[in-house]
């Protein structure tokens, strides 16, 4: 299980755990900067040190503890406003490439480390939208659900989320907790 979707496939997420959601892209600034800096606390960090002019450069969600995986769908990823925001900050998120990840807390700072943008988006040639063997390569370090990858289906595809833009997630799976707090 690769956990992608390029065509508007649904992802999945384990239940009850703290994600990050970020475009593949920001995740290079935050490894240039990280080399620099002792980080205590990873939200602070990133907000303030490596995106202080982005207003929301990632989200942080919590899924609901429910017995099954968590199906996101690029459904549930949409255009966002600051009124959006102003009821969960937290769940919203800029993207410049249309290309997100999603990310579980605990393993965040190790795939800052591991991922790689212009990887990711090399195809080396081959007719793909990413380059999966690179991203399997990394996700099968991990558990499965983890990770996920969603890229844009496009302008004109009928979904919200269509490239560059400000979003935030509705999905009736993520949790109510204001904030969504880190995992203990």
């Amino acid at each position: 299980m690769n956990n992608v979707s390029t065509r508007g496939e649904q992802i999945f997420l384990n239940p009850g755990k703290r994600y990050y959601v970020i475009d593949s892209l920001y995740i290079n600034d935050a490894r240039n900067h990280s080399a620099a800096y002792v980080v205590d606390d990873l939200d602070l960090f990133m907000r303030e040190i490596v995106f202080p002019y982005t207003k929301y450069p990632f989200a942080t969600i919590t899924t609901q503890k429910i017995a099954d995986p968590i199906a996101i769908s690029i459904e549930d990823i949409r255009s966002s406003s600051d009124k959006t925001a102003a009821a969960n900050p937290y769940n919203c998120f800029a993207s410049d490439t249309g290309l997100i990840v999603f990310c579980r807390d605990r393993i965040f700072p190790d795939i800052i480390a591991r991922l790689d943008y212009d990887e990711l988006v090399d195809t080396h040639g081959r007719h793909e939208d990413i380059n999966l063997e690179y991203w399997n390569g990394i996700v099968r370090l991990y558990d499965p659900r983890d990770l996920a990858l969603v890229l844009t289906t496009g302008v004109g595809s009928g979904h919200e989320f269509a490239g560059s833009g400000f979003y935030h997630l509705a999905s009736e799976f993520l949790s109510k907790t204001p904030g969504n707090p880190p995992e203990l």
